[in-house]
Formats: C-alpha cells, structure tokens, sequence
C-alpha cells in the first residue's frame, strides 16, 4: 500500500527481532526526526521499494544487527530522491559486518551532517549509487568487524558514478588503527569527485582511488602513511 506524507517524531524503536523503523512499497514524503533506534535485529531505520522525497534527520541510531540506515532497491524499485541528515550513527552492524548508513541502488541522495562512527564496515557507502551527494559528514573510527571484512570511511563501490563526495572529515583517532581509507573507490566506480576533504590518520591510505575518471581535488591529510594511492584513469 502506498502512504503519504506521514512523520515520526520523538519516537524510541528498540530491542525488535528485526528493523528498528521500516517505510516501503510506494512511500513519499516521510519524515523519522528526533528518533531513537538502538539494539533492533536488523536495519536500524531502512527506506525499501519506491521510497522517494523522504527524510530521516536527527535520528540516534545505534548498536543494530544490521546496517544503521539503509536506503536500497529491493522488490526491484529504487528509494531514490530523500535525505538522511544531522544522524548520529554508532556502533552498528557488529555482529554482521555492516555499515552505517547504505545507499543501495538508490540515486539522487542528500547525506549530509551526519556523525557515524564504529560501524563493522564502512561509516557510509555508496553501492552502486548515483547522482548522490554525500557532504559534511563525519566518518570515524570504522571497520570495527571482529571478522574478516574491512570498511573505510566512506566508500564507493559496484558501480558507484557520477556522486559528490566533499567537505568531509574522515579520521581514525584509535591507538590501534581500524578504519583501512578515508576515502575510497573501487575500479567499477567512476566519474565522482572528491573534493576538499579532511583525511587523516587512517590506517592504510587516506584516499584510495582504483575508479576511472574520477576527480579528486583540494583534499586535505595530515601525511600520516600514505596521503593518496591512485591508479587507473583518473583526472584532478
């Protein structure tokens, strides 16, 4: 069923078998603000099957089976067109190797303002994700997985094209290191720009770059190993 225009303010979902708060099948214009998602089975908030303009702000999200936000395509519909903004994203998908917040096959999306730290794998990532803006957020900290999977900070990958990743700041501030990039894409994804980020004292390399034709400019590191690993095709 579709439903309109329907918010969720000031409301605590916590200790469920499976999602923490769920919007699917043909939802527009949803707000979840001022919430608090914490210790549930699976996502902590998740937009499924045709989900557009919608938004999650000021959320506490924290310490979920699965992913802290999670924004895909299933049911073969993209949630394309919402914003996830001013969140605190902590500590989610420990248990599952998961990341903080996901933008699955999803297009055209605001991530902006957010805090995410301690996810099991990346802090943000955009899979297979376009037309998407990603800026201003804080991503520390990750790739916190007692198992085998390794996450950076924010991450572009299977596909990843055309998005904006700028004015950021990606940071590893541990004893013992755990977050591999700061920023990253992988060699299917191309024609993003990075730019005017702060990267520093990541584990392996501050930016790691393996996709063609994207443009990585004005990002600032501390020189703390290696500031850039770049190969392929790429401009800036």
């Amino acid at each position: 069923d579709a439903a309109a225009s329907s918010t969720a303010i000031g409301v605590s979902s916590y200790s469920n078998a499976a999602k923490g708060f769920e919007v699917q099948v043909n939802s527009h214009g949803i707000t979840i603000a001022d919430c608090f998602a914490y210790s549930n089975g699976g996502v902590g908030i998740g937009f499924f099957q045709n989900t557009t303009l919608s938004t999650i702000d000021n959320c506490l999200i924290t310490n979920n089976v699965s992913h802290g936000i999670h924004i895909d395509l299933s049911g073969g519909s993209a949630s394309n067109r919402n914003v996830v903004s001013n969140n605190r994203v902590i500590g989610n998908g420990l248990a599952t190797g998961d990341s903080g917040i996901v933008i699955d096959q999803s297009d055209y999306t605001l991530v902006t303002g957010n805090i995410v730290e301690s996810s099991a794998r990346h802090g943000i990532v955009l899979t297979g994700a376009s037309s998407t803006v990603v800026t201003n957020n804080r991503s520390m900290n990750n790739s916190r997985s007692t198992g085998t999977v390794v996450g950076d900070g924010i991450a572009m990958e299977s596909g990843a094209n055309h998005n904006l990743v700028a004015n950021n700041i990606v940071l590893d501030d541990q004893s013992t290191k755990t977050q591999r990039y700061g920023v990253s894409t992988d060699a299917t994804s191309n024609n993003n720009i990075i730019d005017d980020n702060k990267a520093y004292q990541n584990l392996t390399a501050q930016i790691f770059n393996v996709g063609s034709n994207n443009i990585v400019v004005e990002t600032k590191t501390d020189n703390s190993g290696v500031a850039y690993s770049i190969s392929g095709t790429n401009v800036g």
